[in-house]
């Protein structure tokens, strides 16, 4: 349902999927300075999966400085490792959060980097590439623009 109250109610919700590292190279730039709770990351090691909701910025969008609530499932992982991270099932996780600088795909080693400032980095290893990523909210107005100088 969305709200007309919201003047980007009527924006298209972003969904895609990624199945190789071109694909993955998309979603870093439209990924690029979301923001992650740790309490919003987890892992299920039965279903083979990493799923995390990030307030991402909408660089697609350029008139006005916007962000919007975005799931992300990364599938097909067989193992995750992190530092300098405080996760889910780390009390510490309720107050912490994570500013994603870019995604990077290792195909050798067939690793998914999420790459945080502050030196935090946490890698996805995986049986293939999968990873589904879909807008949950619209867009709403956010503080500032992102600044990479």
């Amino acid at each position: 349902m969305n709200d007309r109250s919201t003047p980007m109610a009527d924006q298209p919700k972003l969904q895609l999927k990624a199945t190789d590292s071109e694909d993955i190279e998309t979603l870093s730039a439209l990924l690029q300075d979301a923001l992650i709770g740790g309490s919003d990351m987890a892992y299920d090691k039965i279903e083979g999966c990493f799923v995390f909701l990030a307030n991402r910025y909408c660089w697609e969008l350029e008139e006005a400085s916007y962000r919007c609530l975005c799931g992300v499932n990364i599938r097909n992982v067989r193992r995750v490792q992190y530092r300098n991270m405080a996760l889910t099932d780390d009390p510490a996780s309720i107050n912490q959060f994570y500013n994603l600088l870019a995604l990077s795909y290792e195909k050798a080693e067939q690793t998914l980097r999420l790459i945080f400032s502050d030196g935090a980095e946490l890698a996805c290893h995986l049986d293939e590439v999968n990873i589904i990523i879909r807008d949950v909210s619209a867009p709403h107005p956010g503080l500032r623009t992102p600044d990479h100088t």
